[in-house]
């Protein structure tokens, strides 16, 4: 990268702590409204090969009941209100679960393990990018020590670790890349 002349240590660091951190803090599940909201168009249109989340809608619904996933009293489609933002920074993830529910014969059913586990994964990942990025930023601004500090307390001082480890079905963490 143009922004990095050398071997950054800031950068080295939060690598470092992302890699440790993320395997013990990380957790794996689409819940709620938003959660459902947010994945549903994901796996509809990988899976089902539409936009209809009438079986989304049933599957989560069965847990949890959801207002996150409409019906259209006019077409009687079912739609989730959410914009398609995370699903699309998702998709990459989301086809890595595919490919490793394949490989591991899991269901390739959009619900297995994988697919969750990849979505989840992503969203820490692309909150990460988004330190980085804003990490690279204010290295321009500022000396490197307080750059990293400032992402630092970002990271442990606000809601975003919660975000990236524990809400990752949100649109939080990918919102803060």
């Amino acid at each position: 990268m143009k922004f990095i002349k050398k071997q950054d240590n800031g950068i080295l660091l939060l690598s470092v702590l992302f890699i440790i951190l993320t395997p013990i803090f990380l957790t794996s599940w689409i819940h709620g409204n938003d959660g459902a909201g947010y994945y549903s168009p994901l796996r509809s249109f990988f899976i089902d090969k539409d936009l209809n989340l009438e079986n989304e809608f049933e599957h989560f619904n069965q847990t949890d009941p959801i207002r996150s996933i409409s019906q259209d009293l006019d077409t009687g489609k079912y739609f989730s209100q959410y914009p398609l933002g995370t699903s699309l920074l998702w998709a990459p993830y989301f086809v890595v679960g595919h490919l490793f529910a394949l490989l591991t014969n899991t269901p390739t059913n959009g619900y297995s393990f994988p697919y969750v586990y990849f979505v989840c994964l992503g969203s820490a990942i692309n909150a990460f990018i988004g330190m980085i990025l804003a990490y690279l930023i204010l290295k321009k601004y500022f000396k490197g020590r307080v750059a990293l500090l400032s992402i630092l307390t970002i990271w442990f001082a606000s809601p975003l670790f919660y975000y990236m480890y524990f809400e990752g079905s949100l649109s939080h963490a990918n919102s803060f890349l």
